[in-house]
């Protein structure tokens, strides 16, 4: 319990963001850049919603614009793979809401095993 109530708090990390295609991408795979070329940046992939979206997870806020151009997003294609130009932000992770009522969860399973344990005694 203790290791999946460790996860529930909020996350942070850098992400490369691209505002042409509202694509806020987190999953870091290195630095990388477009074949044949000499262009290495941080290159993401995978994607969290933004802060105005009903979808979860999503970005709770930016903080630290690194700089314009100064990250790679990876999109695989059939010919391989395509790389999007982007701004390198620090963010915060938002939690779905069902997280912050994890606890009160927890204490009614807890309280109807504990009911079913009394009333059907295991001996």
């Amino acid at each position: 319990m203790i290791v999946f109530s460790c996860k529930l708090f909020a996350q942070s990390g850098s992400g490369c963001y691209v505002s042409s295609t509202t694509t806020f991408a987190v999953t870091s795979v290195g630095n990388a850049g477009p074949a044949n070329s000499s262009d290495i940046r941080p290159t993401y992939t995978g994607s969290l919603a933004l802060a105005n979206s009903t979808t979860c997870p999503r970005v709770k806020s930016f903080g630290n614009n690194r700089g314009a151009n100064t990250c790679y997003i990876r999109t695989s294609n059939s010919a391989g793979f395509t790389y999007t130009s982007g701004n390198l932000y620090d963010y915060e992770r938002e939690n779905c809401p069902l997280d912050d009522y994890i606890w009160l969860m927890l204490i009614a399973i807890g309280g109807f095993a504990f009911t079913a344990l009394r009333k059907y005694h295991l001996a």
